[in-house]
């Protein structure tokens, strides 16, 4: 998975309690042309936790590269928030079949006002390590979920799951992965929250 951490104005104290528009476009690192249909996760978290706690997620929006691979996040203001927005969030995830998942953000900045570039790289890795790096996306999904309803979001666990299914058909049976997406990402969900409450004890 890449891990990019384009340049970026950190908010000002007033802005803690709001979610700023995200938008940019998706383009091919090689050849630097427009990639349509990008599954982007954009997310917001509470307060850093500890290691062995995941932060509170705030917010969770889904959208899509268009045509042109743009992508745009709405804003949103949210004043009755218990805490503050992290200060490295926002966060997005990125996914497209055929190519290398995407993390860009963190770091201790957050996205304000300026257009992100989402950098994809076509995968070379044939189909059981692509389908390895394919089920790598279920842990920072379930992260996600584990402190609020525990359920996915839709569109790119969809697109995921579709993706494993195909891979699968690719491998020989002994190759075979034996448990599902969903069935894995419901064990992380709980894992997550069982390490919440050990390491949130006094």
């Amino acid at each position: 998975m890449c891990i990019l951490s384009p340049t970026v104005t950190r908010a000002e104290s007033s802005q803690a309690n709001s979610f700023p528009e995200i938008h940019g476009q998706a383009v091919d690192n090689a050849t630097q042309g427009r990639i349509p249909g990008v599954f982007i996760v954009a997310f917001w978290t509470g307060p850093d936790a500890t290691p062995l706690q995941y932060s509170q997620t705030l917010r969770v929006v889904e959208t899509s590269s268009d045509a042109d691979g743009r992508f745009m996040v709405p804003a949103s203001e949210r004043m009755d928030l218990e805490v503050s927005v992290s200060r490295s969030s926002p966060g997005l995830l990125c996914f497209k079949p055929g190519y290398e998942p995407v993390w860009l953000g963190g770091g201790g900045t957050v996205l304000v006002g300026q257009p992100v570039t989402v950098r994809l790289r076509k995968s070379d890795r044939g189909p059981g390590a692509q389908s390895e790096m394919v089920s790598g996306l279920l842990a920072p999904l379930a992260w996600l979920a584990a402190s609020r309803d525990g359920q996915p979001p839709s569109a790119i666990f969809a697109e995921v799951e579709a993706e494993w299914a195909r891979l699968q058909r690719e491998l020989m049976p002994s190759e075979r992965e034996g448990t599902t997406p969903r069935a894995r990402f419901a064990w992380m969900v709980k894992e997550f929250r069982r390490v919440n409450r050990e390491g949130a004890k006094p």
